[in-house]
């Protein structure tokens, strides 16, 4: 009947249900942990490309690979980036240089989102996971500083 009809209805067809390779990616551009007191500063800076270890002068980057990298933005994405800032703070004990101080830092497309100061092994409930997943990233060599 119409020569181009099935052309047609399987472009119709095909736009209506993208394949996931043509799915939107995240918005996540990056991740940075840092954790600090007097004398030690330290990080974990996490992009799609790469990873960067960083205690006081010492560092270790290394290339991040493709299911680290979703591994990390899943994390991220059970508790919306905007709604970071408003977490509760886990521990005070980093406000008397009793703890490192620590902060997490979100960077998308809409903007950077940091969480409130916490102590470093009391992460806010809501990014335990994260916490513990970006720890994991640290260097055989470095494991003992961090």
């Amino acid at each position: 009947m119409y020569p181009y009809f099935h052309l047609l209805l399987s472009l119709i067809v095909l736009a209506g249900f993208p394949p996931t390779s043509c799915a939107p990616q995240s918005d996540i551009k990056s991740l940075l942990l840092t954790e600090s007191t007097r004398g030690l500063q330290r990080s974990i800076s996490v992009s799609p490309a790469r990873t960067l270890v960083v205690i006081n002068e010492d560092s270790s980057q290394t290339s991040t690979s493709p299911a680290t990298w979703e591994a990390l933005v899943k994390r991220v994405l059970a508790v919306p980036p905007d709604k970071v800032p408003q977490l509760r703070s886990g521990g005070t004990r980093h406000q008397v240089d009793a703890a490192l101080q620590s902060q997490l830092t979100v960077e998308t497309s809409a903007g950077t989102f940091s969480s409130p100061s916490f102590d470093h092994n009391r992460p806010p409930a809501e990014l335990t996971d994260l916490h513990q997943a970006l720890y994991k990233l640290i260097p055989e060599g470095m494991k003992d500083r961090f």
